[in-house]
């Protein structure tokens, strides 16, 4: 093979299609030859390569390699093809068109797609997939929209910090990435304009006044030519680092360099340090260190496990809100001056110090200190003996553990729980509070429902159906007895004591009363009047016209199918009807669809279903027993039928159904016969609506 070539080269108007098929390199691949593995050049006329994995190995150069010169009038087209592990690039485009849809690569060493700074190259990706930390990049560093055109995927163009002339990092390329973290460890966007930076030291040092450092992944940090009283990163400039939620952690490894913290701020500056994490990992002393700083915001942020102190603010402004310190060995906050002439300046609103040592101020001498706390929760804060005359600590809230009377601000003290706050001053004559706790079988409520001492208060008890009014006690805040009297109207009076009350009460079960006859036309002396009332207190049937039962009226099929349909709850019902004799609208329309989409009806032939026919015996027992077994009911019971005269009437379709109801004694023969084709009464079917429910459905 010849060097700088490819292994394979389409001549111009050929289509490759693999076909679903795979391209290997061979292993003992010539390194030293620089052959890819399918090239296109020059074409006259588009070359087409689809459906294909193209696999290369260490040592093969480039996947594809699409080189062209004076603009050929020909293009590349790439469709559904993968390509992967190879040496170099997956694709290059140089000096001619290509046109991409579906590529997907993965383990190409440089990366996935390099569109090549010459002029005439030009990518258009649509649906791309590309796995590689480096996704597509060209050397150019002006592009316009016509040279690389990527839709549908996700991608956002940065610039890669840098120069070209470096021999390593992002060297000042053009990139496009679904995921600026594959690139590096931090960006700064200006003007619109985005740059990733391999490292966060970098952005950090090649950040401008006002810019705004954004971490784009948690990274660990180290720099062992730092060591005490410096930082492995160093903040000299009026800017923002926003840790974006993620972490920096410490990877320094000698002891000396140990010593160092994990951020500096230094130089009078105006930072922000927000939505991050500092871990020391006991491998750095301070989280941050704020010398001659000027003023730092620190927003939302958590600093642990440091050998010194979480923050260290020696002759610097801190405002703090939202800061969480945990694990430090020295202490939380340090508060110090060691620039002759600078004082410091402290101020936190919120957050959580857990350190025993959570603030000390100390070195204060002849340069002042002021802080400020006017919230969060800590354990100890404190002076230094030495630092007393010349540090002014007013507290204005938050909770602590030791004593800070002495530092509180005028009119607020601190509480047992160790909040500060304003004193509990005691109305002069206080409503006090009437607790009524619920009670089983009713409600108590008074009126007013907080009274001063002396008032009166009014009781109302409310018992619910079935109880009835037990007992009803005042007890006042020491647990005596309060005087209660029951008034003519049933309510209950007292007089409310110097303190709140507890208002205590009983309620009592009363004796079931008889049910009331709901129609005129069932008589308490008849054989069905329990029947009647379970079926019609248990809202399974109601009555008919002029509030009348009409035990005595044969039943139709849609009064079945409406019974069924409430004993199931009347669930919610959608769909066509299978009926044609069915309308839509009626009492029973929504019965006969549930029956029908249940099983427990078919029909009578032709698609319809009689809905006014009278229900004969076995149609009721079929219609219950399908009723029960959707339900999910044991209907394995099955009786006998041979001993009735006329067995053998029973049509097919209803004898496992008959013999499953006598078998539960659901139903029982009529002058010794089943009679399975005779019609049922509407109190017959409340009785076996009855039996089955306490025996069946129980």
């Amino acid at each position: 093979m010849t060097a700088n070539q490819a292994a394979v080269t389409l001549p111009t108007g050929v289509t490759l299609d693999g076909q679903g098929n795979q391209i290997i390199a061979i292993a003992d691949w010539d390194k030293t030859k620089n052959n890819h593995i399918l090239g296109v050049v020059s074409p006259t006329d588009d070359v087409t390569i689809k459906d294909v994995t193209i696999v290369g190995n260490t040592n093969t150069k480039h996947g594809i390699n699409a080189y062209g010169t004076n603009n050929p009038g020909g293009k590349l087209v790439v469709d559904n093809v993968t390509i992967k592990n190879c040496g170099t690039a997956g694709m290059v485009v140089n000096g001619m068109t290509v046109e991409a849809d579906r590529l997907t690569t993965s383990g190409n060493v440089w990366g996935a797609v390099n569109v090549d700074k010459a002029d005439c190259s030009k990518l258009t990706l649509t649906n791309a997939n590309l796995a590689e930390d480096i996704q597509v990049w060209t050397e150019k560093t002006e592009v316009s929209d016509d040279t690389i055109s990527i839709e549908g995927t996700g991608f956002t163009m940065v610039t890669g910090a840098g120069k070209t002339t470096d021999t390593s990092g992002l060297k000042g390329f053009t990139y496009y990435t679904t995921d600026l973290s594959k690139l590096g460890e931090a960006s700064i966007t200006t003007d619109g304009k985005t740059t990733v930076y391999a490292t966060l030291a970098e952005a950090i040092n090649a950040a401008q006044d006002g810019n705004t450092v954004t971490l784009l992944k948690d990274v660990t940090v180290s720099d062992d030519s730092k060591g005490n009283t410096q930082g492995i990163l160093t903040i000299t400039k009026n800017i923002t680092l926003d840790g974006n939620g993620k972490t920096i952690t410490s990877g320094q490894s000698t002891p000396e360099s140990q010593k160092a913290s994990v951020i500096n701020v230094e130089g009078t500056k105006n930072v922000t340090i927000k939505n991050l994490t500092i871990d020391s990992a006991q491998k750095a002393k301070h989280g941050l260190n704020l010398y001659n700083a000027g003023q730092v915001n620190v927003e939302n942020v958590t600093i642990k496990n440091g050998t010194g102190y979480g923050v260290v603010c020696s002759s610097s402004t801190l405002n703090a809100t939202n800061l969480n310190t945990r694990g430090n060995s020295w202490g939380g906050i340090n508060i110090d001056t060691k620039v002759d002439g600078v004082g410091s300046a402290f101020s936190m609103t919120s957050g959580t110090i857990q350190e025993k040592n959570s603030v000390y101020i100390e070195n204060a001498q002849d340069e002042k200190i002021s802080a400020n706390i006017y919230g969060g929760t800590f354990q100890n804060v404190s002076i230094s003996d030495g630092a007393k005359t010349a540090a002014d600590l007013t507290i204005y809230g938050g909770s602590f553990k030791n004593n800070v009377t002495d530092y509180l601000a005028d009119g607020l003290v601190q509480n047992a729980d160790g909040s500060v706050g304003k004193p509990y001053i005691p109305p002069a004559n206080p409503n006090y509070r009437i607790d009524i706790p619920a009670a089983e079988g009713g409600t108590v409520t008074a009126d007013p429902a907080a009274a001063k001492a002396g008032a009166t208060v009014t009781l109302t008890a409310t018992p619910d159906e079935g109880y009835a009014v037990g007992t009803i006690t005042v007890t006042d805040r020491f647990g005596d007895a309060v005087k209660v009297t029951e008034n003519a109207d049933g309510t209950y009076t007292f007089t409310m004591p110097n303190g709140q009350v507890t208002v205590k009460a009983t309620f009592v079960e009363t004796e079931e009363p008889a049910p009331a006859e709901p129609f005129p036309d069932v008589d308490e002396n008849d054989w069905f009047y329990d029947e009647v009332v379970y079926v019609y207190e248990n809202g399974l049937m109601n009555g008919v016209e002029n509030n009348q039962f009409a035990p005595n009226t044969a039943t139709n099929r849609a009064m079945l199918a409406t019974i069924l349909y409430r004993l199931a709850g009347q669930p919610d019902v959608s769909g066509d009807l299978p009926f044609t004799d069915v309308a839509a609208g009626t009492w029973y329309t929504d019965a006969v669809l549930w029956a029908a989409q249940n099983g427990i009806v078919n029909g009578l032939g032709e698609n319809t279903f009689a809905p006014m026919n009278t229900l004969t015996r076995e149609q009721l027992v079929t219609m219950l027993y399908r009723y029960a077994e959707a339900a999910g009911y044991d209907v394995s019971a099955a009786a006998d039928l041979s001993g009735y005269p006329d067995a053998g009437k029973v049509q097919p379709y209803a004898q496992e159904a008959m013999s499953w109801a006598v078998a539960e004694g659901i139903v029982e023969g009529m002058d010794g016969n089943l009679n399975p084709a005779g019609s049922a009464t509407r109190a017959q079917i409340a009785t076996i609506l009855m039996r089955f429910c306490e025996g069946v459905a129980k």
